[in-house]
């Protein structure tokens, strides 16, 4: 495969053709805004090392986005389902167990702080809406799901930024790119299909807990 050299992959072998930069959290800490920003037009970013609440795929860890008994909506095999975090776990310890995918545990007491150096959104919010709090649950939330569980396709947040941090358990995600290694249009999956991609480069990177993307 292309995203490989040597059978590794291409952000531990070849950083340069890799669309992900790796660095630790001390790293990332000790460059400046404007490098960070910088470095976000071509690549995504990989922070390791990353200081994280160890948490586990059980009740006490599923109470951390929302309790037992709150009615949360689901991505399930075939369509959107109402359940709650409780009936999520049961899925989960079932050989049977459904595959189920719960993408949006608003997080409204979520920390700001340290602010990403990224995030130009909360800036500009602190230079002109001083008087209100940002809408944290809208930025801030959870995602929990059983193994096998996966999304299609998509570009987060209308083309902004987004970050992932990996509390319990492993996530793999993958990015699509063109022959130059970035974008060129914002609708790029009008014409894309996964079979036969048409000149864009697939690369897949393996989050796992203390890891941020």
């Amino acid at each position: 495969m292309e995203q490989y050299e040597n059978g590794l992959p291409l952000h531990l072998t070849n950083p340069n053709r890799s669309a992900f930069a790796t660095m630790s959290e001390s790293e990332f800490l000790n460059k400046s805004s404007r490098d960070i920003q910088e470095l976000i037009r071509h690549k995504h970013i990989l922070i390791t090392d990353c200081a994280f609440q160890q948490l586990k795929f059980d009740e006490d860890g599923l109470r951390i986005l929302c309790p037992p008994w709150k009615t949360i909506e689901i991505q399930g095999e075939i369509q959107l389902i109402t359940a709650t975090s409780d009936q999520l776990l049961k899925a989960s310890e079932m050989d049977s167990g459904k595959i189920l995918n719960a993408l949006e545990f608003p997080m409204n007491l979520a920390s700001l702080s340290p602010m990403p150096k990224f995030s130009t959104d909360l800036l500009a919010w602190a230079c002109t809406a001083t008087e209100f709090p940002p809408p944290i649950g809208d930025i801030r939330f959870g995602l929990a799901a059983t193994p096998g569980a996966r999304t299609w396709f998509h570009i987060d947040c209308m083309g902004f930024l987004t970050f992932v941090e990996t509390m319990c358990g492993f996530k793999i995600w993958m990015c699509i790119r063109d022959q130059d290694g970035q974008f060129v249009v914002v609708d790029m999956f009008k014409d894309f299909e996964l079979d036969d991609a048409h000149g864009y480069y697939i690369e897949a990177i393996l989050l796992t807990p203390g890891t941020r993307l």
